[in-house]
């Protein structure tokens, strides 16, 4: 498998990010943390046209909280700030 951004740089952790449940071999990144992996991940995914992954607009406006204004069960993240269900992301640190 390889990783989905720069392995060369000065990242701190290896990570294997996985989007949905079904994904069994998860994207690998390089990152300082978790939120930069899902980032890198996110931003991976929606390169590849893997629109399945996300919520579309329906998805996303029904999961707002109406008091906080928040989208309930999901995770925002990547360039796009693109949302997918939250239990189905899981991040395993590999070093």
């Amino acid at each position: 498998m390889q990783y989905v951004n720069e392995s060369e740089k000065f990242w701190k952790h290896s990570y294997r990010v996985y989007l949905v449940q079904q994904a069994c071999d998860g994207v690998l990144v390089n990152a300082n943390h978790e939120q930069d992996a899902l980032d890198f991940a996110i931003d991976y995914a929606e390169k590849q046209g893997w629109e399945g992954y996300f919520l579309d607009n329906d998805e996303i406006d029904e999961r707002i909280d109406k008091d906080t204004g928040e989208v309930m069960d999901a995770v925002c993240g990547g360039n796009n700030c693109r949302y997918l269900n939250s239990y189905e992301i899981r991040i395993e640190k590999l070093d």
